[in-house]
């Protein structure tokens, strides 16, 4: 059993529940008086451990919206009783940003560092609905992710993706592409959840994926310096699909080689206009001598 406290410079409240704990044989008593002149979150975990987390400013982080629906086929309705946690790293480990539950009239509304990693693990649902798997990412700027619920007697089927990324030229594999799967792309690219992440290997790979929602989309996130990024790709999935990303390699141009062109063109151009200048002081001169012999 574990239990989150919040505090606004109200250090005393937080030291006498804190204080209380002692009463549980398997929990350790721990000073929640926060410090001066900051929000502060104290986290009391079975073994109250006295981390104090603190909360970041506007300024400092984009806005994270968290809500629970129901899957697609459903309408998309909003779920209230989903209990979530939200962690600072896509393993679902480490430090804890927030623990919330999700409402049925709003979405709940969480502060996180620009540009950190994060994971949404669901760990209760109302009767009725299956726990779904984390939802995790980079949050590069303000928004809304959400706990897709699902019936537990209607659980999505599960489809493979056989993935490969190959030089355009001279189709052999390319490994070391990092790539990220998200749930649904628009005419500005990928967008959603994203639902798997990994990294090409000399070969192709296989993934698995949700059928809930047909179309996914894939987008490289990190490539080699010789080759450049492809457009953010739609995968249509079924049962089984087979896809294959062409990545074109970068039209490099040596400085050296253009500026010993440049000088060979203008060596070249000189040397035409030398050569053509003898020819016609050449003729003139044989002509003003055939005139004088004349």
């Amino acid at each position: 059993m574990k239990l989150v406290l919040k505090s606004k410079k109200i250090g005393f409240v937080f030291g006498v529940i804190c204080f209380s704990f002692l009463f549980n044989e398997n929990v350790v008593a721990i000073d929640c008086n926060p410090p001066t002149g900051a929000d502060y979150e104290c986290y009391c975990y079975g073994i109250c451990d006295g981390q104090w987390v603190t909360t970041p400013s506007e300024d400092e982080a984009y806005e994270l919206y968290v809500v629970a629906v129901e899957t697609p086929d459903k309408g998309n309705g909003k779920i209230a009783g989903v209990e979530y946690t939200i962690y600072n790293s896509t393993a679902c480990t480490g430090q804890i940003i927030a623990e919330s539950t999700s409402s049925s009239l709003q979405q709940n509304k969480h502060l996180i560092v620009k540009n950190s990693e994060y994971c949404i693990k669901t760990n209760s649902v109302p009767e009725g609905y299956q726990i779904p798997d984390p939802i995790t990412g980079t949050l590069t700027a303000s928004s809304v992710k959400k706990i897709q619920l699902y019936d537990k007697e209607t659980e999505p089927t599960t489809g493979t993706l056989t993935l490969s990324f190959k030089d355009s030229s001279s189709n052999k594999y390319i490994s070391g592409i990092k790539y990220s799967i998200y749930s649904s792309k628009t005419s500005n690219g990928c967008s959603g959840n994203v639902l798997k992440t990994g990294t090409s290997i000399n070969g192709t790979q296989q993934i698995t994926l949700s059928l809930s929602d047909s179309k996914y989309c894939l987008k490289v996130t990190e490539i080699s310096d010789l080759y450049t990024i492809p457009d953010d790709t739609e995968i249509n999935m079924s049962s089984s699909v087979a896809k294959s990303i062409k990545v074109n390699k970068k039209v490099i141009v040596d400085d050296t080689m253009s500026n010993i062109s440049i000088a060979l063109i203008v060596v070249g151009i000189i040397g035409l206009t030398s050569g053509a200048y003898l020819i016609y002081k050449n003729m003139k001169e044989k002509n003003t001598s055939k005139i004088e012999e004349e």
